[in-house]
């Protein structure tokens, strides 16, 4: 099962807005249906706005571990949505949120 099922999976059982983003470098991502560009932060600000929500962000092999480990702590500070990224820091993701293909 691919992340983006997994995260839809996720949204539609715990009633949960998705929010996907594709990161386009380390501080810029783009909505992936509206095309709007953005900086991670304001993606992840305008997920708390609309909490309960998941924030995908696909295409994560763009940004580096730094970055990419600081997105998923913000994540993981707001308690009220979940990022997921892509198998490039599975590893990573599962430590925090567990297993997601479950």
């Amino acid at each position: 099962m691919g992340k983006r099922h997994v995260a839809r999976t996720i949204a539609d059982e715990a009633k949960f807005e998705l929010i996907r983003m594709v990161a386009l470098d380390d501080n810029t991502c783009q909505h992936s249906i509206t095309r709007q560009k953005m900086s991670l932060s304001a993606a992840f600000e305008r997920a708390s706005f609309a909490l309960p929500s998941v924030l995908l962000i696909v295409d994560v092999e763009k940004l580096s571990l730094i970055r990419l480990s600081a997105a998923i702590d913000d994540a993981k500070a707001k308690k009220g949505f979940l990022f997921i990224g892509t198998s490039t820091d599975r590893k990573r993701a599962v430590e925090v949120f567990g297993n997601i293909d479950e």
